[in-house]
């Protein structure tokens, strides 16, 4: 009688024990995010630091190595920022959903940048072809170097509407440092074109790189 009672509250302290699982706590499954921190040209960015700013793993960091690769380990599912900082080097963030081990790559930029200032207007000249070309200038007031710079017009007409659209771009390993100038030129207009250009606008692009 005496075993049959012993064997009972085993029975009742086990039944117990399963009850009082907190339903509402973290599932015990995790997560790992892997990838790799280079520049703009693909080289590797060694020692990066990477933080989860927010969400279930906040405050959790890695460092890329030597080959500027990284690991997150024992992630908890769910939805957070990723940011990254490197020496000489703007900072990035990417939004990650995480619900799988996951790879993750990043690509910084160079923290000093190059901006370019339009110096006066186009200048339209007549091709020995009959076309026409619109030629400026523009300088980097930046402090940083830059390269791969290219860019587009809309040409309009007097009412504001698009004439044509024209792009151009210096060879990409040209390197354009604070202070340098560019000569660019869009080729070509056609005669009818050129005859109801009024105005322009447009965007110039480059990537900055370091200065060597």
């Amino acid at each position: 009688m005496a075993k049959r009672s012993l064997i009972a509250l085993v029975a009742v302290a086990l039944c117990s024990a399963c009850g009082s699982v907190d339903p509402t706590s973290p599932s015990s499954t995790t997560f790992a995010i892997r990838g790799t921190v280079t520049d703009y040209q693909g080289a590797p960015l060694g020692g990066a630091v990477l933080e989860v700013m927010d969400g279930p793993n906040a405050g959790q960091k890695a460092v890329a190595d030597a080959q500027g690769r990284y690991s997150f380990a024992r992630l908890q599912a769910g939805e957070f920022t990723i940011q990254v900082k490197a020496v000489d080097h703007a900072p990035a963030t990417k939004r990650v959903m995480l619900a799988a081990d996951t790879s993750l790559e990043f690509q910084l930029r160079i923290a000093a940048l190059a901006q370019f200032v339009v110096l006066g207007t186009l200048t339209i000249v007549n091709n020995p072809d009959g076309t026409f070309a619109a030629r400026g200038q523009s300088v980097n007031t930046g402090e940083g170097c830059a390269a791969q710079v290219s860019g587009t017009a809309n040409f309009r007409n007097v009412d504001g509407a698009i004439v044509t659209t024209l792009v151009w771009s210096l060879p990409p390993t040209t390197v354009i440092r604070p202070g340098e100038q560019v000569s660019y030129e869009f080729c070509c207009i056609t005669p009818e074109h050129a005859a109801v250009i009024r105005k322009y606008d447009g965007e110039l692009r480059a990537i900055a790189v370091h200065c060597s």
